[in-house]
């Protein structure tokens, strides 16, 4: 992402992302926070302890999305579009089925997720001394109902960032920015616009 940036010459630039990409943008701000503007996250996960998440590491929505990369059937996706909604309604119509495509054509994408689930977590986490030196504004977006993410890591993120304020939607799962679009887009362009 960083050579992205450098490469088309955008200066400074708000950096919205979703779960592993919200924990991107987090990591791109400490490692060059001169490029960023603004952090927008949905659904971040952080590192350390965890008080109700999973005892056994991985929560239901990741269970069903390591088996989903291993095995993109549309079948399999339908699981994943169900563990990580709320609304039911988003596990009927095709929406199952594109996804499965979407994956199935960039199997590049497939091998690297796989690649990196096994050899651990990798340095993507980003320490409670760094979040704690984000100097620039965070908003941090969460769905009350998520199975991937637990809130305590927005939780735990609102907490150690200075700047940051938190979102918390009710009857919302892990895709804030697909089932609440208009009150997701309303708070990003409100943010962007006017955090300081």
């Amino acid at each position: 992402m960083i050579q992205f940036i450098e490469t088309l010459g955008l200066g400074k630039v708000a950096i919205v992302g979703n779960s592993l990409g919200a924990m991107t943008a987090l990591q791109v701000t400490v490692i060059r926070p001169e490029l960023v503007s603004h952090v927008i996250t949905m659904g971040s996960g952080s590192q350390g302890l965890k008080y109700f998440s999973p005892g056994d590491g991985l929560s239901e929505g990741m269970k069903v999305l390591v088996e989903t990369y291993l095995n993109p059937t549309t079948e399999q996706m339908a699981k994943l579009v169900e563990v990580m909604t709320y609304d039911p309604k988003f596990t009927k119509g095709d929406l199952a089925e594109k996804r499965a495509a979407a994956a199935r054509v960039n199997q590049v994408h497939l091998d690297d997720y796989n690649e990196a689930r096994a050899h651990g977590p990798g340095p993507i986490f980003v320490s409670d001394e760094e979040l704690a030196a984000i100097k620039i504004p965070v908003l941090l977006i969460h769905g009350r109902d998520d199975r991937v993410c637990h809130i305590e890591h927005s939780l735990k993120l609102v907490t150690a960032i200075p700047n940051s304020r938190l979102l918390l939607i009710n009857r919302c799962g892990h895709w804030a920015q697909l089932e609440h679009p208009e009150e997701f887009n309303r708070a990003v362009t409100d943010f962007v616009l006017n955090a300081k």
